[in-house]
Order: structure tokens, then C-alpha cells, then sequence
């Protein structure tokens, strides 16, 4: 795993912050300007960040939200605006190029302008002593992932699924359309419901570029079952065919229990074998549930397709055909 930048990593998980340079006790300088012995000093250790601690002399963190290959998350106050926030780190390998970062920059600063009330907004990038994070909104809820596995059998019906695909598929027609952005790391994991049943993207455009770099910057990590999307060659620019694979990914993943492609075939390695359908999927599993309607079960595995142009054009016509529109 990618090392977030200059964290230690604390022990319920890892850490976020803010473009603000705290204040260090003990370092030298004068109002005129700083001490020139400081060009000759070493380097100050990076933050240690833990709960308690304060980021960038604004974000209180409190508790560590979760932690994997892009880095890690902290619940946190901040206490210049007094509200509660998510922050996002970035992996150690992006923090330390240039390049990466001032992508970075430019896909936050775009991201902000997304105000959709099924899209968690974007704050801010935070840089401080090697680390650099996303401010996000915190969003009180949990998981598609968590709340399938609250589930009898561990799976949702497609009966369960109506206004959440509706959301999903709205939330992403206006920023694909409007926006011109790609979220690029759909997952059940980062679509989060919050106490009202309202659903929310996170991360969005963020995932996908971290992916993009780290896979530029660092030996490619191994691909999941569930790491959408299926065709996207590493190191490229996310688009809008691969946040429709990872739309199907989250559906064949909740009305299974499974990811799709679990047996360990990828599309993007080659071929064109289709994935299992969700029907079957379940039989093998000994799951009994309601019967799966052939628009679900045509759509889905249409998301699923290696070749870009087999799948749904965009997230409305995603929308449709699992209507029965198309």
C-alpha cells in the first residue's frame, strides 16, 4: 500500500488535511525574513497525525474514517468554518510530484463547482509539511457496501434499488453532461446513504486521478475483482464508459454479493468472456431470492463489457434500459 503522505499511520487508520503551512515551535526567523541558516537546516520531520491532533492549525481530527491504496480519511472539525469535514489523503508517491499535484489541483478546483444533492461536495486541497489532502463534506451515513451486508443473505433485491439507481444515475448524467467530470473510482465503498436514505457520491474526480498517477509514478498495483474500471488502460484519463462499468460493478456487487469477475478474469487483460449472470451467480452461491428481470441482467453485464463502445453511452441511457426504456 501507498504510504499517505508523510503519515504514521495511527492505530485505528490514517489521516487528511489542507493547503495551510501550520506553525512549528522553535523555528528560527525574524519579521525581516527568514533565518539563512534555515537553507541549511534539515528538512522538519513530516506531522504524525493522530486523534486529537490539529491539521494545519485548523482541522481537529477525531476519528479515522478508513484506509487503502489511495491513502487515507480522517473525520475532522474545522474550526475556522465550525463544521465537520471529511479529509482525504494523498498517497506519499503524489504528494512528492509535481506533476500529480498540480493535476490535483485543477481536478479539486473543478470539482467544487459540483452542487448536486446526490454528489458530496469538494472543499479545498490542504497542503502542509508533505501532506496533502481533500477537504470534503462529511456525509453522516453509511456505506452500499455496509448496509448490503446488514442484509438477510448479504445481497439487496432490485426491488430495494429504484431510487438509489435513479440518484446514482442522475448525480452522474449531470456531472458527466454539465460538468465534464468523471468520478473514475466508482465502488459500493465510496457511495455512501446517509440517515435521511439520501445517497452520495464521494471522492468524486479524485479517485480516478489518484489511480491514473500512481499508476504513472509507481509500479502498477495488482487489479481486484471489483476494481472498476474494466477497460481503462493504466495511467490514462478516466472517462465516462468507465464510471458506467463501475455503476454495474456496484449493481452486480449488491444484488449478488459478489464482485463481478471474482473467478479472476479481467476484461482489460483480454478477451471478451461476459460475466456470469447475476441469476446463476446467486444459484452457485445458494442465494434464494427474487427473480432478477432480463432488463437488469442485460444492462448490467452490457456495463460490464471490455470494449467501451458495448456498454451504455452514458448514465442516462444506463437509466433507461434498466427501466425498460431502451
Amino acid at each position: 500500500m501507498d504510504q499517505a503522505c508523510g503519515i504514521e499511520n495511527p492505530e485505528n487508520g490514517l489521516p487528511g488535511g489542507e493547503r495551510i503551512v501550520p506553525e512549528f515551535p522553535g523555528r528560527s526567523g525574524t519579521a525581516a525574513g527568514p533565518d539563512p541558516a534555515a537553507a541549511f537546516a534539515p528538512a522538519p520531520a513530516p506531522l504524525a497525525l493522530q486523534q486529537g491532533a490539529r491539521f494545519g492549525g485548523r482541522f481537529k481530527l477525531h476519528r479515522a474514517l478508513g484506509s487503502g491504496d489511495e491513502g487515507g480519511v480522517w473525520l475532522a472539525t474545522d474550526e475556522r468554518l465550525n463544521r465537520p469535514v471529511t479529509l482525504k489523503l494523498l498517497p506519499e508517491t503524489i504528494c512528492g510530484d509535481p506533476g500529480a499535484l498540480a493535476e490535483l489541483r485543477e481536478i479539486v478546483r473543478r470539482s467544487r463547482e459540483l452542487v448536486h444533492a446526490n454528489i458530496a461536495r469538494t472543499y479545498e486541497l490542504v497542503e502542509a509539511e508533505q501532506i496533502a489532502a481533500a477537504v470534503l463534506e462529511y456525509v453522516d451515513g453509511e456505506s452500499l457496501t455496509q448496509l448490503r451486508l446488514e442484509r438477510p443473505q448479504q445481497i439487496f433485491e432490485v426491488n430495494d434499488l429504484g431510487a438509489w439507481v435513479e440518484s446514482l444515475c442522475g448525480a452522474l448524467e449531470y456531472a458527466h453532461g454539465r460538468m465534464n467530470l468523471v468520478h473514475g473510482g466508482l465502488r459500493p465503498d465510496n457511495v455512501l446513504v446517509d440517515a435521511a436514505g439520501q445517497l452520495k457520491l464521494t471522492g468524486f474526480g479524485l479517485a480516478g486521478r489518484i489511480k491514473k498517477w500512481l499508476a504513472r509514478l509507481g509500479p502498477a498495483s495488482e487489479a481486484t475483482p471489483a476494481s472498476p474500471p474494466a477497460a481503462w488502460p493504466a495511467g490514462t484519463d478516466p472517462a465516462v464508459g468507465d464510471d458506467v462499468y463501475g455503476a454495474g460493478a456496484i449493481l452486480y456487487e449488491l444484488l449478488t454479493g459478489t464482485a463481478p469477475f471474482e473467478s479472476g478474469h479481467h476484461p482489460e487483460r483480454g478477451g471478451e468472456k461476459p460475466v456470469m449472470p447475476m441469476a446463476d451467480c446467486r444459484a452457485q452461491r445458494g442465494i434464494n431470492g427474487a427473480p432478477i428481470p432480463v432488463a437488469w441482467e442485460q444492462t448490467v453485464a452490457a456495463c460490464l463489457a471490455g470494449d467501451p463502445a458495448r456498454r451504455p453511452q452514458s448514465a442516462g441511457e444506463l437509466a433507461a434500459r434498466l427501466a425498460g426504456r431502451v
